[in-house]
């Protein structure tokens, strides 16, 4: 194991999953899970559930009918929505409460957000493998691994990404130069740890080269790239991204990802940024 690797393993200031979501994970992967499974589960630790019914009922996420409980919330979402709630709202709470030099939480947080939110609008428009809720959670997720590198290597992190915004240098490139590995392995290694779906994992390793041939999940990486630079095409704050906005139609999937489906989320997201920005100050993110 090479010295950054052992820095970020050893990183206590790096969350710890909570046992209760590692065991919502685990239904996440069992296909005999039940929303009476999910129910049990998240019964056992309020503050998730208390979590999922704020995202739920924020004018952020976009329900049109409200749910106060747990088991309306299961029935009327259904319980993979729920769970993936669960898991995008735990992972904003545990790394919103810790503190890097690198960004401005709440321009990283809103950048995150707004991904996830032209992630869903485009999975609402598009039939995929990943539901609505899997590819919202994706691009909430996307960057996790810069906040992990964040929390792990303070100034230096924070020199590199002052210096891709100076020279306008695409991080991940910086980052293999000066510490040898990018966000994405960051993000392949906590995909692993926290044994998130392939649904999920694939968009968070391959969003950067979608047509890798070994990405099981061409048409959701797509997504999720293209969710990010609509995020940034509409000032949802910046998760040290430099390069110049490229929003791409790619000939694989010109049927269904198509420019005017890409327009039409792009042109729904600008209207989200005061409550999405609402919901991250209920998450005391400043």
């Amino acid at each position: 194991m090479n010295d950054f690797w052992q820095k970020i393993e050893r990183n206590e200031d790096l969350p710890t999953l909570p046992v209760v979501m590692a065991k919502l994970i685990e239904t996440i992967n069992d296909d005999r899970s039940s929303a009476s499974d999910v129910k049990k589960t998240m019964e056992k630790d309020p503050a998730i559930s208390a979590r999922v019914l704020k995202l739920a009922n924020s004018a952020f996420y976009g329900l049109r009918h409200r749910v106060d409980n747990l088991q309306r919330a299961i029935v009327i979402l259904g319980f993979e929505t729920v769970r993936m709630l669960a898991l995008s709202t735990t992972v904003l709470d545990l790394f919103t409460t810790k503190s890097q030099l690198a960004f401005s939480p709440k321009d990283f947080w809103l950048h995150s957000l707004g991904s996830a939110k032209s992630a869903q609008l485009l999975a609402q428009k598009i039939n995929s493998a990943s539901s609505p809720e899997t590819l919202f959670t994706a691009g909430l997720l996307h960057d996790i691994g810069k906040y992990c590198i964040a929390l792990t290597f303070k100034n230096e992190y924070k020199n590199l990404v002052e210096k891709a915004s100076t020279q306008k240098i695409q991080i991940r490139k910086l980052e293999k130069e000066y510490l040898g590995h990018t966000y994405i392995e960051v993000n392949q290694w906590l995909a692993q740890k926290w044994h998130f779906p392939e649904t999920l994992w694939y968009p968070l390793v391959y969003h950067n080269t979608p047509d890798s041939s070994d990405n099981k999940y061409p048409l959701e990486s797509w997504i999720i790239q293209i969710s990010s630079e609509i995020a940034r095409a509409n000032n949802f704050g910046y998760a040290g991204d430099f390069n110049h906005i490229d929003i791409k139609v790619t000939p694989l999937f010109a049927n269904r990802l198509n420019e005017l489906i890409i327009n039409e989320a792009s042109n729904s997201l600008g209207a989200f940024l005061k409550e999405a920005e609402d919901f991250l100050s209920e998450f005391r993110v400043t």
